[in-house]
């Protein structure tokens, strides 16, 4: 293979020196033609309908549920129809500077025809088709990256998948340092996707990302870059893929400001409630910020410093839960001018502010600023053995930051202890702990600890999402309302092996439809794609996603499947696994019916997962039900006590009534109230009968019986209906909401 590798490089080396022979008369008119086209699309805007987001908008995410090839080419041919004569003109200039072998131009139209640029409609061919130009032109590691993607995904129905082609592109891309396509290829080697798995290529490709990217990071303020992540699912912002307090991992959303709304609410607190604890958390709002509002220094430094003069003022009548309030702002002050955010960057302002914080009340984060104040400060102001003191108090409270930098600075005099601290701020998942941890893994016996280390690199790289990955542009197209942009975006942090991102690529591409819904309508080749997503976030220990394969393997019918991913995700503790597990054995669906087993794997949903009480109470009282039919009909169905009952002939069955009525006799006999047999009801043949509470259970069993079956038919006529009318059916949104706070 390494032949065709280095042929079709030779290829792309002698098409990029045969461009420059290129005609000088033709060079210049491509560029001639390239600038007027560049002239008209600035005045055409990037899409059309664009919006902004408000601080008080309230932002609906509309997902569509169907999709359809045949809807797209019309979608696609009326976009055409309404081209302005701008955007036809800039198009035909562009196609001509194309033809003439312009690679800017070339690049343009690639993504044109893959985004939607300036509101034209995308197409697939022909976006490969100009990378693929760009990539025969120049060494573009973005087009050599597109150019993978592209035959990776097949852009989901739209172009070939071929992984041959999109192993050989992503190299070319990692050739010219595109940090993008070495987290493919290290996380494609380490899971054996379209490529022998291979740990220490893997360890190879994330050691160079995690290098490059470390440099970034040090190159950052004082503490190093600020990263905003937007690794989210995006499912969360409905509470889950099953919904709010169902799921059993925890929510990926970790920048949302508006966790602090239920302390802002006016008289959420009581009519007393404190100031600085109002304050502080409105600080905390700007300072942070959220995936739909932008981190706001200035107000954060304004409202922090309102709350450190009111509090000196009034410290001395403070209560102590009020005084950390105030010291909590007067710390995010002096970390301001330690790093240079909001505020011009001064040293003499940060330790003022910082020390006033710790008289207040000392903190182990302001001890730790007041460190990297002496360790990195100017040479009036730095300090080595003030910073490891003040390192040292940090370590000795909870502070994870204190203990890495405490171990990083006395490493040289102490090894081992400093091992030690770092090693728990890994644990902790400090971000620059994990980094140096890996460095003492390399240094013990590398076949054992090559996994432990690719782990550690996968995670630190991908903390970097802002700066190597399309994610917060993906999340932003999807709340504007372009959900197909949003997928690419997703799908391109997916192939870089974000489990959120594959969780959220295949959710776009199938949701879950509700109980009396038919699934959604998809083509094969999304339906593919979106349980190639879902498998890979299954893989990387989402038990939701496990789940849901499960359930995708159920909708096609492929029970077997079904089983064993059910059974995956209750090795795991899914109680919605487990309750789906007992569903399949009380209904005998891949595997036999066993009314025990049911039982066991209910009450297993029951113990993982509290809120599960009332849909398992159900469970249990319908399969209890179904077991004592099943006993008295002596069905070879196991009983929910775990024995199988013997059939009963009808001699049997008058046998026992017999029995059972002469006990009932010899006992009204021998009562001592007995005083006539004649007491004991009797109907005209002598026999006894039925009283009325035996005839009110029996009652309600048919009643419950005749209720179950409507429903059940009444689901079945509404499925019926719908695939008659399937033509003129409408395309069903799924809608939830996110608030702009």
């Amino acid at each position: 293979m390494k032949w065709k590798f280095y042929f079709l490089v030779t290829s792309f080396t002698l098409l990029i020196l045969a461009n420059q022979f290129q005609s000088e008369d033709d060079r210049s008119l491509s560029d001639l033609l390239l600038n007027q086209a560049l002239d008209i699309l600035k005045v055409i805007p990037q899409f059309e309908n664009q919006k902004t987001i408000n601080e008080e908008d309230q932002v609906v995410i509309e997902l569509p549920m169907d999709y359809d090839f045949e809807v797209q080419k019309i979608i696609h041919d009326l976009q055409l129809a309404r081209l302005t004569s701008d955007q036809i003109r800039a198009k035909e200039l562009l196609e001509e500077s194309s033809r003439l072998g312009n690679v800017e131009a070339n690049f343009i139209l690639g993504d044109i025809n893959l985004y939607g640029n300036y509101s034209y409609p995308t197409n697939g061919s022909l976006a490969l088709k100009h990378y693929k130009k760009v990539t025969e032109l120049s060494s573009n590691a973005t087009a050599f990256f597109n150019v993978a993607f592209i035959y990776s995904t097949g852009l989901f129905g739209q172009t070939e998948i071929n992984q041959a082609k999109a192993n050989l592109y992503y190299n070319l891309a990692f050739q010219e340092g595109d940090l993008r396509a070495a987290m493919v290829l290290g996380y494609r080697y380490s899971q054996g996707i379209s490529l022998p798995e291979d740990c220490n290529k893997s360890l190879y490709y994330y050691q160079y990302a995690a290098n490059r990217l470390k440099d970034i990071y040090d190159s950052g303020p004082i503490g190093g870059l600020t990263l905003d992540s937007f690794s989210i699912r995006i499912a969360d912002f409905n509470g889950g893929v099953y919904g709010k307090g169902v799921g059993d991992i925890p929510n990926s959303l970790q920048r949302k400001a508006s966790r602090y709304d239920e302390l802002l609410v006016p008289n959420s607190l009581g009519s007393e409630e404190p100031l600085f604890n109002s304050i502080y958390i409105k600080v905390l709002n700007f300072y942070e910020g959220s995936y739909l509002k932008p981190r706001d220094f200035k107000s954060a430094h304004r409202y922090a410093k309102y709350a450190m003069q009111q509090g000196m003022q009034q410290l001395s009548t403070l209560i102590d839960l009020d005084k950390k309030y105030v010291a909590k702002c007067i710390y995010i002050i002096g970390r301001m001018f330690l790093r240079g955010e909001g505020v011009t960057q001064d040293f003499a302002q940060a330790l003022v502010h910082l020390k006033k914080s710790i008289d207040i009340y000392p903190f182990d984060d302001t001890y730790n600023e007041l460190g990297m104040a002496y360790e990195f400060g100017p040479e009036n102001v730095r300090d080595l053995e003030k910073a490891e003191a003040m390192y040292f108090n940090s370590s000795e409270g909870p502070g994870i930051a204190g203990k890495y930098n405490y171990g990083r600075l006395i490493y040289s005099k102490d090894q081992a202890k400093a091992k030690d601290l770092i090693s728990v701020a890994a644990y902790h998942l400090y971000l620059p702990a994990v980094y140096h941890k890996v460095e003492f893994l390399e240094t013990s016996d590398k076949t054992k600890t090559c996994l432990m280390a690719v782990n550690n690199l996968k995670y630190y790289v991908e903390k970097f999402d802002p700066i190597i990955t399309s994610l917060e542009w993906a999340f932003h197209e999807l709340i504007f309302g372009r959900s197909d942009n949003a997928l690419i975006g997703y799908s391109m942090a997916a192939e870089q092996g974000y489990e959120s991102a594959q969780a959220s690529a295949g959710y776009i591409l199938y949701q879950l439809p509700s109980l009396l819904e038919e699934p959604p309508i998809i083509p094969p080749e999304r339906k593919k794609m979106a349980l190639n997503y879902i498998t890979r976030s299954s893989a990387q220990y989402n038990v939701d996603s496990t789940v849901f394969l499960g359930d995708l393997y159920f909708s096609d019918k492929d029970y077997d499947k079904a089983v064993a991913a059910y059974e995956a995700s209750s090795m795991r503790g899914s109680s919605q696994g487990n309750f789906n597990l007992g569903w399949l054995y009380e209904n005998g669906h891949g595997v036999d019916k066993d009314f025990h087993l049911a039982k066991r794997y209910y009450d297993l949903s029951l113990l993982s997962h509290s809120k599960a009480y009332l849909p398992v109470q159900l469970a249990l009282l319908r399969l209890r039900f179904k077991s004592l039919v099943n006993n008295l009909t002596g069905g070879k169905i196991n009983s929910i006590d775990g024995e199988n009952q013997e059939s009963r002939t009808w001699s049997d069955w008058k046998n026992l009534y017999k029995k059972i009525r002469g006990q009932n006799l010899e006992i009204i006999e021998n009562h001592p109230d007995h005083t006539d047999f004649d007491d004991v009801p009797q109907d005209n043949d002598g026999e006894m009968t039925f009283d009325s509470e035996d005839i009110a259970v029996l009652l309600f069993l048919v009643l419950t019986l005749g209720l179950f079956f409507l429903v059940q038919w009444n689901q079945q006529r509404i499925i019926r209906n719908r695939g008659v009318n399937n033509q003129n059916r409408a395309n069903f949104e799924f809608n939830f909401r996110v608030f702009a706070i």
